[in-house]
């Protein structure tokens, strides 16, 4: 029988608050998703970037804003964050980059 292992990334079953640093969970520490909870979340101060880091996908009300520094991430917004059907969109984002 092959091995079953579970994946690096996972959707958590509940919500855990991020007050501080080391409250990231371990599989993300050292990945762009743990620079975007620290700029979005703890106040973390930008550092400048040359080229996108991470996509990011959101809903298209843009009554909701990132607190992220330029160039960090690709931004894509859908209503509903919808994405379905929009493959070509997305590998051209991460393509030119």
């Amino acid at each position: 029988m092959p091995e079953v292992r579970t994946p690096i990334f996972y959707m958590a079953s509940q919500l855990n608050p991020v007050r501080r640093a080391e409250d990231i969970l371990p599989a993300y520490r050292g990945t762009p998703i743990a620079d975007l909870i620290a700029y979005h979340n703890l106040d973390e101060p930008h550092r400048p970037y040359s080229q996108a880091e991470i996509l990011i996908g959101m809903c298209l009300d843009f009554r909701l804003k990132l607190r992220i520094p330029d160039r960090f991430a690709f931004v894509m917004r859908a209503g509903g964050a919808n994405f379905s059907g929009r493959d070509f969109q997305i590998s051209l984002a991460v393509a030119t980059g």
